[in-house]
């Protein structure tokens, strides 16, 4: 479209201007006289500031700069949303603008902008262009030119004046163009969908005269009824209403001539100022409002102002009259200023006094402790004596630092009135954002190291604020956080995830991600990034502006990299992209890539719009490996180097033409064609090798290459094209006689001004007759007879033809074959072979149209290769190899197997050597014998390849049945919210054999750090035999979450006794807070105020008081006294009752310690005193009777139910939680049983936690937990520093002078298997006299029940002292000789087992029943005038139960065990279920509670005891040496199989028995 320019004269100020000037017709839809302010640059969240103009205000600003937003917005004076055009989440990429005059003398001001309504889509479907003009006389015009043909974004499209919004009917369905007129634009605004229409006003006239003719002198000029009309230049008559008035002056009398401006047309009109004149102002009627809110805006509706004349008359001059002097900016009696041109009057208005704050509107945000609070208040209500306002300014928000975690109020002042607002601090942060499951991801921010970890399964939220938790995220976290840490099992980051974090410097991506977000990690601050091999799509707008991203690393699989991703990333030089990517818009830009490889088999590079997917990529040194390129894609990019794969294609033309920096190409082999243009005017390649796959050359392919001086072409080209090397730099070119070339074409060397010398060879049979036109002074050298091609010299000017027939002299080999070295049976390749021919002219030319001899490759040998051309030969040799042997040269990463499993061959590595003793891995052709895993031991495995053979053994091993944990973890104490460190952690495989392996494959289960307390961490381990996984055990461990990863609860100095200072530490007397809850609200909680701290009591147990079983605790019990208010008046009959929580808490750490139900509150004297007892939830249920319950589950014999299904039943029936474990008989059936009658609960729990190996009790959360107590706790010994008396398995000591009390109870020295005894048959170790000897016992096969011997308490220790007439003991050599022995390869040690023990200590609430302690205690004990002998006693036991008694600030626990763990009562749960005597007996020799005695005589090694006896001379005589012989009891049948060797040894004696 053109421009129709005009010249005008127009009048501004009095002053006549000329201008040029355009139509306004002219100016629609081109950018014709526009300049480009924004010029293809993506303008996307950000805003463009457009130089505007100073004679158009809007809203009250003047328009100096329009503001347009990425997003179609546009601003008139201020960055805001005014006119919205489509406005989503859009962007643009060209903004122009231009200022000038119309046609009708108006000034005009055009913004113009292009752009799409989808970030991250150019496609033409979501394309929107449109024209803003300001137009002189306050009027807007909006001229939309392309709308987005898709409804998919949908955008608002709106205009507003700050207080008046109206919506643009701008649709998807629209017909464009839209033309919006508004006028009195940004005042009172007037919209209509019509075009603009620019009149030419050619005069003007006054169509009526104003109704007010006469003034008084002072008075104001009033143009009420006033009307203007304009003649336009086509004789036209409109209405004027744009006009300027001048020449009123009242300030004397006389006839005044008042003129009218518009357009630059004037007229005239008279008024009459007469000789009286306004002497004074009054305000005659108060306005309507005179009563203010602070802050609002003065209003003076109502008001009546009159002025008084000097001729006595009155007159209103209300609409005249200005007001100064309002200040509503706080409370106060304001006195107005009314003003009538020099004439003043007052009045006074009230600036009311707030009476409170009602409401308020803010962002708390959530704080981390020792950080300040920004809280953001946007508006409060304020109460006023006559109604409410709401205010958004003037308050004052007293931020503080904050100190502790919970609720913080923050106060808000406004005016003598206040409120307050409520935050919240923490000390950590741990959040579960999973979604469509909230508990299937968990996010844990660590305040130390500023790390964020995302765990756990699946999808989860892009919000780290759980609503549902009550939990939200802090603001600092995005500013902290400094590394993001996805584990396994996390899918897909979401959208904009990744947005709001600023300090990011290390990222890492768990191996399951598939897919990143849109928006993700921009401003991402690491120097890397390393993908999963996983991921198949980064979304749009990720990893921009990364100023310091220098290396990423991806991994084949990757398939597509949103648009404009990892824009502006400027340290990022080298880049690999997979060969997997099959779409990537607008990625990578603003950067300086210097080396980028990219491309595969399925990759299309094409320009935006033509269907490709990779496009506006480049680098200095290009590698693309493969894909189809289409036309002008790399065009007139700076790429230096290029390297294209054999399995690049074309489609279309220009791919690389007008690459200015381009100077070396490398044409891949397989690549079959050069296309039109390919490489035209890149003005920088010099040389260039085509290899022999390329059949053709398009037109121009090199045209304008100025610096191309050398060429290698295809000996399989049969033309060379028009134009093709026109404009090129050679001095010389050779067609050489080997090539297959037989058609050259017009211009080919046209405008090429070096070129001196063209030699043409034998094969060429037709030259186009402008073949060199526009060459002169070449000499063109042909091996053919004279004139046998027509047209010489072929358009060349100046040129000399020589026709030369060229003899070859001799052939010689450049270049060997890459390949010396051949396999018998292989193919012989020739590549890499190069052969150079000399001719008689002095010219050495390669030649490829040589003829090879075909070796013979079926014998091992020295080959020798023929190589012939036409009259001349040469030759060279190769090897031919074969095998000699094969060899494991890897073993299998598994070498061992369970019994049925299959072999696996993963990580074997077979090898062939060869004569020349090279090696070769096998990859396939070989096979392998069948492992036979029917037996547990060594097997032999043969691998066979062709006539050779080679072996290996793998090892077959026992079942497992279980496992262990041999080691704990180095770390038992954690802040809230860090994360769980294994180090240390090792965990072994037991074995039928009673053999153990490490394994490191197990799952950890149970960990949770978002609360303080004790937490049990579950291991457990599946294993995989042929395929199929089963469960083998499991094993766990307790840590501790405190507030700040201590004991709060120890008070005590590092340094116990001994090994001190000598200085008296200060002692602490911190108050224990004690919280009672009522969980369903009943009451309101008691604290300390209220409770009694010494009346205090919390009983835990996981056996009974009278028989150490299996099975569910008696109960959990707290006792404790408390007052208050809400107590009085409740009557003994209805105490208070209601489930109740206990919480402790010391030194910021607060667990809970009890949940349960009231049980009596028994009221004192006071009304108000209460002394309560509360159980666990399983007190009540302890006897309910089941009966019918249980057959209804058992009975129908076609649901047959799992033992996990029963109980998981059993527990929904009763109403109570358990604690989710996995159970070593959970898949067996569960049948009717006849006895059902007598079941009860606690029956039935007992049942099932004797066939697993399990105690039961109600935990602290009030959910059922199954407890294992360990064989192997962990060993103690004593140190000679600090005497510490015991520890825990956790190594938490504690000292000697923490240890209030202890007590060994009787205990037992057990034999579940061997029975040690003295040779004597009658002095048998551990029988009394008058029972059974052992010889009597074998004798008469009796099994001898008594299979234990009473140890342990003082009485003991001074009873066997002097029990000489017991087995083995005398006065001389005590028990310490025999208890210290070993025989038999057993330590007898093991077989002391305490009957229980008591033990009181320093309190700590986080140490649980069921935990492994051991105890340590000695005496001195001294037989007459004999040395004293110290005996060392340790009982190595667990807490069965436990009391512990909460003081004021400190706490005592009594910890004791009364009885061993064995009951053989139990009933049987189900006749499919295993024997319970099999369960017991396994339980004695696997999980004992041990105690054992350690006499220590500084014997090394066991002797036998030397039994000393009184001589008739009374002198002490040692009389003979004893041996410890071993009784084993044994069946019958077995017995009768053992060898003789074994029958007859003499420090075994057998006692048999026969099953009844």
């Amino acid at each position: 479209m053109g421009v129709t320019a005009h010249v005008l004269f127009y009048f501004i100020d009095g002053r006549m201007i000329m201008a040029d000037t355009v139509s306004f017709d002219s100016l629609l839809n081109t950018t014709t006289g526009m300049t480009a302010v924004v010029n293809n640059t993506k303008h996307d969240d950000d805003v463009v500031s457009v130089k505007g103009v100073d004679w158009f205000t809007y809203a009250g600003k003047t328009a100096s700069t329009i503001y347009v937003s990425g997003n179609n917005f546009i601003g008139f004076g201020q960055n805001a949303e005014q006119l919205k055009i489509w406005n989503r989440d859009g962007a643009v990429y060209y903004i122009y603008r231009q200022e000038g005059t119309l046609t009708s003398g108006k000034r005009f001001l055009k913004i113009r902008v292009e752009g799409y309504v989808y970030y991250s889509s150019t496609a033409s479907s979501n394309a929107l262009k449109y024209e803003v003009f300001l137009i002189e006389g306050q009027t807007l015009f909006i001229n939309v030119i392309q709308k987005p043909t898709s409804s998919s974004y949908v955008g608002a499209s709106s205009i507003t004046d700050g207080k008046t919004t109206t919506s643009l009917n701008i649709f998807a369905s629209s017909t464009v163009p839209i033309s919006i007129l508004v006028k009195n634009a940004g005042v009172s605004q007037e919209i209509s969908y019509e075009k603009y229409s620019d009149l030419i006003i050619a005069s003007i006239s006054v169509s009526k005269m104003p109704d007010k003719t006469v003034y008084y002198q002072k008075e104001f000029f009033d143009k009420t009824g006033l009307e203007i009309s304009g003649t336009t230049s086509t004789g036209e008559t409109v209405d004027v209403t744009d006009y300027e008035i001048s020449g009123f002056d009242s300030s004397s009398a006389g006839t005044k001539t008042i003129t009218v401006t518009a357009s630059g047309k004037t007229t005239t009109f008279d008024i009459t100022v007469s000789e009286a004149s306004i002497t004074a102002i009054s305000v005659t009627t108060m306005p309507t409002k005179v009563n203010y809110h602070i802050g609002k805006e003065f209003d003076s509706t109502g008001i009546a102002v009159t002025a008084t004349t000097s001729d006595g008359n009155t007159i209103d001059v209300t609409k005249d009259c200005t007001y100064s002097g309002f200040n509503s900016s706080s409370p106060k009696t304001n006195t107005i200023t009314v003003t009538y041109g020099i004439l003043t009057t007052t009045f006074d208005i009230t600036i009311m006094q707030p009476l409170d704050i009602t409401g308020t509107s803010y962002s708390s945000g959530t704080y981390f402790v020792g950080e300040t609070t920004n809280i953001s208040v946007t508006s409060i209500t304020v109460s006023y004596s006559d109604g409410f306002e709401y205010v958004t300014s003037g308050y004052t928000v007293n931020n503080v630092v904050t100190t502790e975690p919970g609720s913080l109020l923050i106060t808000v002042e406004y005016f003598g009135v206040s409120t307050t607002v409520s935050t919240k601090v923490l000390n950590s942060f741990s959040v579960k954002i999973g979604t469509p499951t909230n508990d299937d991801v968990t996010a844990i921010f660590d305040l130390e190291t500023n790390i964020l970890s995302i765990s756990g399964i699946g999808e989860f939220n892009n919000n780290l604020s759980n609503n549902a938790e009550n939990i939200t995220c802090p603001n600092s976290l995005y500013t902290r956080c400094n590394q993001i840490v996805f584990s396994d099992g996390i899918t897909k980051i979401p959208s904009n995830f990744g947005s709001s974090f600023s300090n990011l410097e290390n990222l890492v991506f768990g191996n399951d991600i598939s897919e990143i977000g849109v928006g993700n990690f921009n401003k991402y601050l690491g120097t890397s990034l390393s993908f999963s091999e996983s991921l198949v799509k980064i979304s749009s707008g990720c990893f921009n502006d990364c100023p310091n991203l220098a290396e990423i690393t991806f991994y084949e699989g990757l398939e597509e990299i949103g648009g404009s991703t990892f824009c502006g990333c400027s340290s990022l030089k080298n880049l690999i992209l997979p060969s997997t990517l099959k779409s990537m818009p607008y990625c990578f830009q603003g950067g300086t890539l210097e080396n980028l490889e990219i491309g595969g088999e399925n990759a299309v590079f094409a320009s935006s719009g033509e269907g490709g997917t990779i496009y506006n990529i480049s680098a200095k040194n290009l590698v693309i490996r493969g894909g189809t390129i289409y036309s002008n894609v790399f065009s007139g990019k700076n790429i230096e180097t290029l390297t294209l794969n054999g399995t690049v294609k074309w489609n279309g033309t220009s791919q690389f033409a007008t690459c200015s920096e381009l100077r070396s190409i490398s044409i891949g082999k397989g690549i079959s064609s050069i296309p039109v243009s390919c490489f035209a005017s890149c003005s920088l390649l010099n040389n260039v090798v085509i290899p022999d796959s390329v059949t053709e050359i398009g037109v121009n392919a090199f045209n304008g290459c100025t610096s191309l001086n050398s060429i290698k072409l295809s000996n399989k080209i049969k033309k060379i094209p028009d134009y093709c090397f026109s404009g090129c730099g050679f001095e010389t070119f050779t067609i050489s006689d080997d090539l297959s070339i037989e058609e050259l074409g017009n211009a080919l060397f046209q405008a090429c001004p070096k070129l001196k010398i063209v030699y043409i060879g034998k094969n060429v049979k037709t030259i186009a007759s402008g073949a060199f036109d526009g060459s002169s002074g070449i000499t063109i050298k042909i091996n053919q007879t004279k004139d046998s091609i027509s047209g010489s010299p072929w358009a060349a000017s100046n040129a000399t033809v020589e026709w030369v027939e060229v003899q070859l002299v001799k052939i010689e080999i450049s270049s060997l074959p890459h390949k010396l070295k051949y396999k018998k049976g292989e193919e012989f390749d020739s590549s890499g072979l190069i052969v150079s021919a000399t001719y008689d002219d002095g010219r050495v030319e390669e030649t490829t149209s040589y003829t090879l001899s075909n070796p013979d490759m079926s014998t091992a040998g020295v080959k020798t290769i023929n190589v012939a051309y036409e009259t001349q030969s040469t030759a060279f040799d190769i090897v031919v190899i074969e095998i000699a042997k094969i060899e494991i040269t890897a073993l299998p990463t598994k070498v061992e197997y369970s019994k049925g499993d299959v072999l696996d061959t993963s990580g074997m590595l077979i090898s062939t050597v060869w004569t020349d003793g090279s090696k070769e891995v096998l990859t396939d052709g070989y096979t392998v014998s069948d492992l036979d895993s029917s037996e547990a031991g060594e097997k032999t495995i043969t691998v066979a390849y062709q006539s050779f053979t080679a072996t290996f053994t793998v090892e077959v091993v026992p079942d497992t049945v279980g496992i262990r944990i041999s080691h704990y973890p180095n770390k038992i104490y954690y802040r809230i919210g860090e994360i769980f460190d294994p180090t240390g952690l090792t965990v072994v495989a037991v074995r039928q054999d009673g053999t153990e392996k490490e394994i490191t494959d197990y799952d950890i289960s149970g960990f949770d750090s978002s609360t303080a307390g004790s937490k049990t961490i579950t291991v457990s381990y599946n294993a995989t035999v042929n395929g199929i996984t089963k469960f083998v055990g499991s094993d766990n461990f307790k840590i501790r979450v405190t507030n700040d990863g201590k004991n709060p609860f120890d008070d005590s100095s590092s340094g116990g006794s001994g090994g001190g200072s000598g200085e008296i530490e200060e002692e602490k007397t911190e108050e224990i807070k004690v919280t009672v809850h009522w969980i369903n609200g009943e009451f309101a909680d008691l604290t300390n105020e209220n409770i009694d701290q010494n009346t205090l009591t919390l009983q835990e147990s996981i056996c009974s008081e009278q028989y150490f079983i299996f099975g569910g605790c008696v109960c959990n019990q707290i006792t404790f006294q408390a007052h208050h208010e809400q107590f009085n008046g409740t009557s003994e009959e209805f105490y208070p009752s209601g489930k109740i929580e206990v919480y402790i808490e010391k030194k910021g750490t607060k667990i809970k310690i009890f949940t349960g139900e009231i049980d009596s509150a028994e009221r004192k004297a006071n009304s108000l005193t209460r002394n309560f007892v509360a159980y666990d939830y399983l007190y009540k249920l302890r006897n309910t009777d089941i009966a019918r319950w249980y057959k209804n589950q058992t009975t129908d014999k076609k649901k047959k139910l799992t033992q996990k299904q029963f109980r998981d039943k059993l527990f929904e029936f009763l109403g109570l939680e358990q604690v989710s474990t996995k159970l070593h008989w959970d898949d067996t059936y569960v049948p009717d049983t006849n006895n059902s009658n007598e079941m009860n609960v606690v029956n039935i729990l007992k049942d099932l936690c004797l066939q697993n190996d399990r105690f039961g009790w109600m935990n602290r959360d009030g959910k059922f937990e199954y407890l294992k107590l360990r064989e192997n706790s962990y060993k103690y010994g004593q140190t000679t520093s600090n005497q510490n008396i015991y520890k825990y398995y956790n190594n938490e000591e504690v000292h000697l002078d923490t240890f209030k009390s202890f007590t060994a109870k009787e205990g037992r020295i057990w034999f579940p298997n061997v029975i040690f005894c003295h040779p004597d048959p009658n002095r048998a170790f551990g029988f009394t006299q008058g029972d059974y000897t052992a010889q009597e016992a074998y004798d008469n096969n009796v099994y001898y029940n008594r299979n234990s011997f009473f140890v342990g308490n003082e009485d003991w220790l001074n009873y066997v002292w002097n029990a000489d007439e017991y087995g083995g003991i005398s006065r001389v050599e005590p028990i310490m000789k025999i208890c210290y022995g070993v025989f038999v390869d057993q330590d007898l040690r093991k077989y002391y087992r305490a009957q229980g023990y008591t033990a009181e200590v320093q309190g700590n609430p986080l140490n649980m029943v069921g935990q492994a302690v051991e105890l340590y205690y000695k005496k001195q004990i001294q037989h007459d005038d004999q040395e004293p002998t110290e005996l060392q006693w340790y009982v190595h036991s667990y807490i069965m139960s436990r009391t512990l008694k909460i003081g004021v600030t400190d706490m005592v626990d009594t910890y004791s065990a009364n009885n061993a763990p064995f009951n053989s009562n139990s009933r049987q749960l189900g006749k499919d279920t295993p024997e319970i005597s099999a369960t017991v007996n396994r339980t004695r020799s696997e999980m004992p509670v041990i105690s054992y005695a350690d006499f220590s005589d500084d014997t090394d090694e066991f002797t036998p005891a030397a039994v000393d006896d009184f001589g008739d001379d009374g002198v002490v005589k040692q009389v003979k040496k004893v041996a410890l012989r071993c009784m084993k009891r044994i069946k019958k049948e077995d017995y009768d199989k053992l060898p003789d060797a074994i029958k007859t040894r003499k420090d075994t004696v057998f006692m048999t028995y026969k099953e009844s």
